[in-house]
């Protein structure tokens, strides 16, 4: 499907829907929540990337995304008790079949806003040995409507690297993969381009800021999302046992024109100093063992497995959203579900602990934040049930 980014491309599934302050940043909405109340899963670990903010999208490259997955329900417990409204899990390309070496190249352009996108990769499987390499960029200028006319801060701008390197084999696998999203959006702040609604840029528009230029203008932000993850699986059995391991850095700088400022910066002076930068370091671990029992009347699936993560954010500009902080977390959980006739069932059970620590910060001779220390214990239950009725109708 078409879309400006990823999120917009699969608000057609059900119960799936997006908050979006412009075509470069969309947020998943499911069933009603979104921000941290949905949890993103991507090569395997949890997508953290200040993702409470409104101006703060999904740093993924749709170029890697082979599918999307939603979870609601009990499956939801394996990913965390926060994720109350539920689970989008973004699966990578499978791997190549043995000895297959591929290529691949793509482009995309888009009338309403000037959007091109361009993509090459390389990939191949020698005997087991898989490896993959992924370039991707895209740019947008402002995009335009016949009601509004332009809207100043909507282009955008984003290049991605992305590979792998591992093994395949009749045990299992052991997976590296690697990630880098350079993401620089607009900042839409509500104005209209109102007195020229035609094909030619409008008057008001400063000379070299035209809604056509896929430079930088200001205010706009610049996001850097790089991601490291071991992802094992091993086969033991009727069941696997999977073991993943993931380092993310969300490096997030935001620029605006400066106030009052005598004499005023240059522009390279103004794009060296952010006014607002945070650097948020995330580890995530998560080990899990499924098992399937297929039977003549009814097959079970079932899955228990610890994870969590260890996190901090670093503020470096010279604005605050939020305090420098530390985190710790670690939840444990059972999920079991079962196929029998037109019935299938599930349900399952998650307990969580959560460690917080803030820094205070004093701004101005005033006191903006003060240092706290919370300790959280949560215990998540769910059940449910599916009648499949007939091949088009089922009641949950």
């Amino acid at each position: 499907s078409i879309g400006s980014n990823l999120v917009d491309r699969i608000t057609n599934m059900p119960g799936l829907s997006q908050v979006s302050t412009g075509p470069g940043i969309s947020k998943p909405v499911i069933r009603g929540m979104g921000y941290n109340r949905v949890v993103v899963i991507d090569q395997g670990i949890r997508q953290e990337g200040q993702q409470w903010g409104d101006e703060h999208g999904l740093e993924v490259d749709a170029e890697e995304v082979h599918s999307v997955e939603v979870l609601k329900g009990p499956a939801s417990l394996m990913y965390g008790s926060d994720a109350i409204a539920g689970v989008m899990v973004l699966h990578p390309e499978n791997p190549l079949p043995e000895n297959m070496l591929q290529a691949r190249v793509g482009g995309e352009y888009q009338t309403n806003n000037g959007l091109y996108n361009y993509t090459a990769g390389v990939a191949g499987n020698n005997n087991g040995l898989l490896w993959k390499i992924l370039y991707s960029h895209k740019a947008a200028h402002s995009y335009k409507n016949s009601r509004d006319g332009y809207v100043p801060g909507s282009w955008f701008r984003e290049s991605d690297i992305g590979g792998m390197l591992g093994l395949s084999k009749q045990w299992g696998h052991s997976w590296l993969r690697f990630s880098h999203v350079s993401f620089t959006p607009g900042i839409t702040e509500g104005e209209r381009e109102m007195e020229n609604r035609t094909i030619t840029p409008p008057l008001l528009w400063e000379e070299g800021n035209s809604p056509y230029n896929y430079d930088n203008q200001m205010p706009y932000q610049r996001v850097n999302h790089t991601k490291v993850v071991s992802d094992n699986l091993w086969n033991l059995g009727r069941g696997t046992l999977k073991a993943i391991v993931g380092y993310q850095q969300n490096y997030r700088r935001e620029y605006e024109e400066e106030e009052d400022t005598s004499p005023l910066p240059s522009p390279e002076e103004m794009e060296s100093v952010p006014s607002l930068a945070m650097r948020l370091h995330t580890v995530n671990y998560d080990v899990k063992y499924q098992l399937s029992l297929p039977g003549t009347n009814a097959s079970w699936k079932m899955a228990a497995g610890v994870g969590g993560m260890w996190q901090s954010n670093v503020n470096q500009g010279e604005e605050f959203l939020i305090p420098d902080y530390r985190l710790f977390d670690i939840g444990a959980f059972l999920t079991a579900g079962t196929q029998t006739g037109h019935w299938h069932l599930s349900g399952g059970l998650r307990i969580d602990t959560r460690h917080l620590t803030s820094d205070a910060l004093t701004e101005d001779g005033a006191e903006r934040f003060a240092h706290l220390t919370k300790n959280f214990t949560g215990v998540t239950g769910s059940v449910g049930a599916v009648y499949n009725v007939t091949d088009r109708l089922n009641l949950r």
